[in-house]
Order: C-alpha cells, then structure tokens, then sequence
C-alpha cells in the first residue's frame, strides 16, 4: 500500500488496475429517524425514513429481531420493506444498517 492509501494489483493478463480504500469511519453514520406505519402483518410494506443509509442498499440490512425484511426501495434517506413473512404476533424492534453495513439503529 502506497502513502495516499492506495494499491496496485497486476492482473494475469499483464495489465494493472489501481484501487483506492477509504476507512469506514470516513463515511457518515447512518441515522434511523421514523418507521412508518407502526404496525402491520406479515408482508404488509412500510417505510423507514433516515439519512445516510446510502445511495444503493449494497450490503444494508433490515431485521426484525433475527428475520430479514425483503427489502423494496433503497435510498440515502428512505428504505421501503415487507414485514418477513411467518412473522408470529408479537412486538419487535426493528433494526437497520446502512449500505456499508454500519448499525443505523432501530425503532
């Protein structure tokens, strides 16, 4: 790795490509703001509204508890989801990380 934090990487075919890394923490941590609306059965869509969770979902998550949420739409301020399915009755507290996987917290 060279001084401004960037390596370079010989492919077989000869020819190089360089790659640039920046550290996680130069990024700015996603928020959980509001999850709308509070209740619903499973498969019902909803909407969490937040900043920071990134422009694509890339390795961004939504959980209730341990149960992914099928993810519809994904933004830098909104994700919209489904309830997981098989979901029993219950109250849960739902759980977000941002497209670099960083924890944006719950609701």
């Amino acid at each position: 790795m060279s001084a401004d934090g960037s390596y370079t990487y010989t492919l077989p075919s000869g020819t190089s490509a360089v790659f640039t890394t920046q550290k996680l923490s130069s990024f700015p941590a996603p928020v959980f703001g509001s999850l709308k609306p509070k209740q619903g059965i499973p498969r019902a869509k909803f909407t969490i509204s937040g900043s920071h969770f990134g422009d694509t979902q890339g390795l961004g998550t939504v959980r209730f508890r341990k149960l992914f949420a099928e993810i519809d739409s994904w933004s830098d301020t909104s994700i919209s989801a489904y309830v997981p399915s098989g979901l029993p009755v219950g109250t849960y507290k739902v759980s977000v990380n941002g497209a670099g996987g960083a924890d944006a917290g719950g609701g």
